[in-house]
């Protein structure tokens, strides 16, 4: 789709749902937003990355719901130029739902939560995996304890990733009570991609890096692209202990490849806020008004996208992060990323400081 015709489809979605909204009283819309500016400063860096500063997000979104139970969601990222949510989802009965639209698809717990809550400013290495955002639909049982979330995707609205596939998700609560919770699940997924290629790859846990020191470059000759990963969550009181593991492999003619990731992240409140648990992902601390909020974290991650003849490096992460909660809505984080990493005969083994002011609303 052309960025002309993104923008005039985005305006006609709008004023589709504020219109809905305002021909009925059981409609309700609600407008919100995203902004994110970042900076970063990296040392010991063998390709020189370039210290700089931007804006990581810049969203701005307009929700409409129903009594009846259906709602739709818009939101336009303005510093990507890109649709990130556009959906329409329909509770057709009590713990049953249908979505059709663009969303993310259900597979690592790290990345199916806000982007306002995160824990560290950015996701874990095994990233590589995520599927992301597709045009698809879905269907979701939500139980009292346990989810489980199937989807039949296709490309993005960006028109990259063409395609067709699945993905299946479960998730739910061994363990719930006032001082916390015990979350685990697991999740599947395959695509064929009409390209008939494929590539995996992540920065060095830094949006700000332009080079990708982990990464199979793209591989031709793929049938389909499977992945799978298992994940795990305790929270007791202050304290969060979170944990996946992922894999990932392109079904080739040329011989199959195979990488895999995982990361252990951990964080404490010292103020005795306590993380919350929404709909099958980690939520953000209690915060209330006059009451300081700073989370402390520490991440050890790891990405190994070596098998065979393809040398897609090896990268080791340790990250430290501190964030300021003023509010639910504004905070201040600073990350520094330990980064140790082998592609073939290249060492880069990066240090990497980031700060970032954030305002959602």
């Amino acid at each position: 789709m052309s960025r002309i015709r993104q923008p005039t489809l985005i305006a006609v979605c709008l004023l589709l749902c504020s219109a809905a909204a305002c021909a009925d009283d059981d409609w309700s819309v609600v407008g919100g937003g995203n902004l994110q500016f970042d900076w970063a400063r990296f040392d010991n860096d063998r390709f020189a990355f370039d210290d700089d500063s931007g804006f990581r997000r810049a969203r701005l979104s307009l929700s409409a719901k129903s009594t009846s139970g259906i709602e739709t969601r818009i939101e336009y990222d303005l510093s990507a130029n890109a649709w990130t949510d556009a959906f329409l989802r329909w509770q057709v009965a009590p713990g049953h739902s249908l979505r059709f639209g663009h969303f993310k698809q259900p597979l690592y717990l790290d990345e199916l939560g806000s982007d306002k809550v995160t824990l560290f400013m950015e996701q874990a290495a095994p990233s590589a995996f995520a599927i992301g955002r597709r045009l698809g639909a879905e269907y979701a049982w939500t139980g009292s304890q346990w989810a489980i979330t199937g989807t039949l995707f296709g490309n993005n609205l960006q028109g990259l990733n063409a395609g067709h596939g699945f993905a299946l998700r479960g998730s739910g609560l061994l363990l719930r009570d006032e001082s916390g919770f015990v979350h685990v699940g697991a999740s599947v997924a395959q695509e064929s991609p009409d390209s008939r290629s494929a590539r995996f790859s992540a920065r060095p846990e830094a949006a700000l890096a332009t080079r990708r020191l982990a990464d199979s470059g793209t591989l031709d000759g793929v049938d389909s692209i499977d992945r799978a990963g298992i994940e795990f969550a305790w929270v007791r009181g202050p304290w969060l202990l979170q944990s996946e593991a992922l894999a990932g492999r392109f079904a080739r003619n040329l011989g199959d490849f195979d990488g895999s990731g995982w990361y252990v992240q951990t964080a404490w409140l010292p103020f005795g806020q306590q993380r919350g648990y929404k709909q099958g992902v980690i939520d953000a601390p209690n915060v209330e008004a006059g009451t300081p909020a700073i989370e402390l974290g520490l991440r050890l991650s790891e990405l190994d996208l070596d098998d065979g003849s393809v040398r897609g490096g090896r990268q080791s992460n340790l990250t430290a992060g501190v964030t300021w909660w003023i509010s639910r809505d504004i905070r201040l984080m600073a990350n520094w990323i330990k980064v140790d990493s082998k592609r073939g005969a290249v060492v880069d083994d990066p240090r990497i400081l980031t700060f970032r002011a954030q305002l959602a609303f």
